[in-house]
């Protein structure tokens, strides 16, 4: 059976998931039910943008889960993923680190940081070949140049 919790701290009584009224105090419930279930309205949204490739606005969906759910290790650790795929590797990070902090064996987070260390390894390397790269050119042109 389906209950709603009175959102009052003081009242917290079980309502039915129906009830437009908590049964104890009388306050509304239905906006706060639909309140409640927003998170999940964003969460499946933001899935549906991953799926189509659209990790920026995934991103942003997961972010708005994480704002007001900050517990939701679900939706930190679809953030990190995101914000890996995005390159974001310092917000990757940060939120794996939230997770793992919740739950120190949490397996995606533990993957995820995983693979962000190699993403960072790899990362530096493509810099420092590319700063190679630019000065055997800078080198060649003035070579060029001189002659």
């Amino acid at each position: 059976m389906n209950q709603l919790t009175c959102p009052i701290t003081t009242c917290r009584a079980k309502n039915d998931i129906g009830a437009e009224v908590c049964i104890q105090c009388s306050t509304p419930l239905s906006t706060y039910r639909r309140l409640s279930l927003y998170p999940a309205q964003l969460f499946n949204k933001g899935l549906e943008a991953a799926r189509q490739g659209q990790a920026k606005r995934a991103r942003d969906l997961f972010a708005a889960v994480v704002y007001w759910c900050p517990n939701d290790k679900e939706a930190r650790n679809a953030l990190a993923m995101t914000c890996y795929e995005l390159k974001d590797f310092m917000e990757a990070r940060l939120h794996w680190q939230v997770v793992l902090a919740q739950t120190s064996h949490d397996a995606l987070a533990l993957q995820g940081m995983k693979a962000l260390e190699i993403a960072i390894k790899n990362q530096g390397s493509q810099a420092s070949i590319a700063i190679k790269r630019r000065a055997v050119k800078k080198l060649l042109r003035t070579h060029k140049s001189s002659k």
